[in-house]
């Protein structure tokens, strides 16, 4: 039977994984209590895990070092005392064996090399080239589903990230092109990368 986190390492977890979130956005991410989420957030705070800063329009938390190095404890204790340590590793090997594709497509879908100019920027104006991105990205939803169907079957915080990454894709088939690769929102880019780095976060992995 699958694992259900600790709240409290799921709310750390959660500014670790999304980078720079307000309260809203770290208890949507794993369907937690806002109220309970604000509560730990000041707790980490105050533990010197966790800081507020402010971004443009923008107002969020950022985990510290110290917080980074929490976090890790707390996913190593999970995984020891769940025994999912195998199956998350086992599943972080298939998932870096697809981690080139989904860059080489994301690339693909910002640039169009022209001659010349290799670097030109992809204006969406050859469906053929498009196509092909697309039909990559595609393939690759049927992929992180198996990844994801083994690691939430070991540790239920993982689930999610395929049906994110599919509803980003089907944004695209209705005409939303960011749906590939923007910022700060769902994309297949965005999805993807906060999966690799949920992933290293809990093996104590670095990018490299």
């Amino acid at each position: 039977m699958a694992h259900d986190s600790d709240p409290r390492l799921l709310a750390l977890h959660a500014v670790r994984i999304k980078g720079f979130a307000d309260d809203a956005t770290v208890a949507r991410r794993f369907g937690l209590d806002r109220a309970e989420v604000t509560e730990h957030l000041l707790d980490f705070e105050a533990y010197g895990f966790v800081r507020r800063s402010e971004f443009l329009d923008l107002s969020g938390w950022g985990v510290t070092d110290r917080g980074r190095t929490a976090n890790e404890a707390q996913l190593r204790d999970e995984l020891e005392e769940t025994g999912a340590g195998p199956a998350v590793r086992a599943a972080y090997d298939r998932f870096l064996a697809h981690n080139e594709r989904l860059l080489r497509a994301c690339t693909g879908w910002q640039l169009r090399p022209q001659p010349g100019d290799p670097y030109a920027v992809n204006d969406h104006s050859d469906w053929a080239w498009d196509e092909r991105v697309l039909r990559d990205l595609r393939d690759l939803a049927g992929r992180l589903r198996e990844i994801v169907a083994e690691l939430s079957g070991v540790l239920t915080r993982f689930a999610g990230y395929d049906e994110r990454f599919e509803a980003s894709l089907r944004r695209v088939d209705e005409g939303d092109l960011s749906g590939v690769d923007k910022p700060w929102e769902d994309s297949c880019h965005t999805v993807w990368m906060e999966l690799h780095e949920d992933l290293i976060a809990s093996l104590g992995e670095s990018r490299g």
